[in-house]
């Protein structure tokens, strides 16, 4: 029993010391994501999807790395204090979020426990591996839950994911309506090639009177956009062409273009890096693998990996993150007002005219996947800086809790010894 206590104490000793060592050093453990999202509109934490301002998770997590020695307060790279953005969806992991499209195997396909017994649709099922295109609005896929239908011509000759907008606005109890998205694409591929890491997304966000009359649409679409090549607007493509097809491969490249086109120029296609790689279709977004980051500062360089960018002194951050954590998420400002104002206005003083939010319609629609089994999810999040949990009393409680343990091995020993 002497052997087994010195052998605590001595582990106790170790770790304690290690710890403080490790604290001294500022290589702690950086603080679990708490649902709140870096400023919309900095342009060196996020990037513009159309009317989507979208957060990759890898992107900021390794940004996080990087300023985690920083000061509290310091302005890091647009992260006020550095933390974890670690989502986890896999089964059991859903409880609290509301689902569109799942190929997850475990039970979260149902929103009941979230928006209510009837306030949301189930969940799609997104495709398996052999299928390369997905949309929730064909009836191959069919609606999820027929119980809950918007009126009017719209679901007519459609299906749609479907939620009460009163349902969203009790789930969200005050926070931001987010959706989040996983990338689960083949890691064996080209993460810059849609047989590879890479695929197609688009999505549409209607907002419908009790009539079934759209009120507001909000599109993710190109999020990549350059004047002259691509600056039509996803709502314009959608009006004229409606969603967009199955087949990607009539698709110019967003990475090479088509060499035989006067577009074509890959320096061109990567203006600063800031544009990143084209696509002629505004309706579609391009969901990359991998991004290449500058090395030193892990600022944003362009989308793709560095063998494909190019650029000097680069990194590669993989956003490819499988089906049990969620890559991106994507906030609208105006959707999210709209939803919890219950009301969405058009015009200004005595000419604005407000109608009743009853439902929030969501179409989505993918190609090119090479594996399957993404998830589209909804969060409620904080778009506000975040605000950190002071970590000062971890230490202390977890050198108590080693004591404790010392201290119990002890009490046992005597115990034993008066017997």
């Amino acid at each position: 029993m002497k052997n087994s206590y010195q052998s605590i104490s001595k582990i106790a000793a170790i770790f304690v010391a290690m710890t403080i060592a490790e604290v001294a050093v500022g290589a702690a453990p950086l603080p679990r994501w708490d649902g709140s999202l870096p400023a919309a509109g900095d342009l060196r934490t996020s990037q513009e999807f159309q009317d989507f301002t979208v957060y990759s998770f890898p992107y900021l997590d390794q940004l996080a790395a990087k300023s985690a020695d920083s000061v509290p307060g310091d302005d890091n790279y647009g992260l006020v204090d550095p933390i974890r953005y670690l989502v986890q969806t896999g089964p059991g992991q859903l409880h609290d979020k509301v689902v569109l499209m799942t190929g997850n195997t475990g039970t979260a396909s149902e929103n009941a426990d979230t928006c209510g017994p009837n306030g949301c649709d189930d969940a799609y099922a997104y495709p398996s591996p052999v299928d390369t295109y997905f949309s929730s609005m064909t009836d191959i896929q069919g609606d999820p839950d027929p119980l809950l239908v918007v009126p009017g011509g719209q679901e007519a000759s459609r299906s749609t994911w479907t939620a009460e907008a009163d349902a969203l606005k009790t789930f969200l109890d005050g926070g931001d309506l987010t959706f989040l998205f996983n990338l689960n694409e083949d890691n064996g591929g080209d993460p810059n090639t849609l047989d590879g890491q890479a695929l197609l997304l688009s999505a549409r966000a209607d907002l419908t009177n009790v009539a079934g009359d759209v009120l507001a649409s909000f599109y993710l679409g190109a999020n990549n956009i350059l004047p002259g090549i691509n600056d039509g607007d996803a709502a314009l493509a959608w009006a004229a062409d409606g969603e967009p097809e199955a087949d990607p491969l009539n698709l110019v490249d967003p990475l090479n273009g088509s060499e035989d086109s006067e577009l074509y120029d890959p320096q061109l296609t990567n203006l600063g890096g800031a544009n990143g790689w084209y696509s002629e279709d505004p309706r579609w977004a391009y969901i990359h693998g991998a991004i290449s980051v500058d090395k030193d500062t892990g600022l944003f360089l362009g989308f793709g990996d560095c063998g494909a960018t190019g650029f000097a002194n680069c990194e590669t951050v993989n956003q490819n993150l499988g089906a049990r954590r969620a890559a991106f998420a994507a906030f609208n400002q105006d959707l999210n007002d709209a939803i919890h104002a219950g009301e969405y206005c058009v015009g200004t003083g005595a000419g604005e005219v407000c109608q009743d939010i009853a439902f929030m319609n969501v179409d989505i629609i993918t190609a090119g996947q090479s594996n399957g089994f993404e998830q589209a999810l909804i969060m409620a999040t904080n778009t506000d800086n975040f605000v950190p949990v002071d970590e000062a009393g971890t230490l202390p409680l977890l050198i108590l809790g080693l004591l404790t343990l010392v201290a119990g091995v002890r009490n046992r020993k005597n115990a034993q010894r008066h017997a």
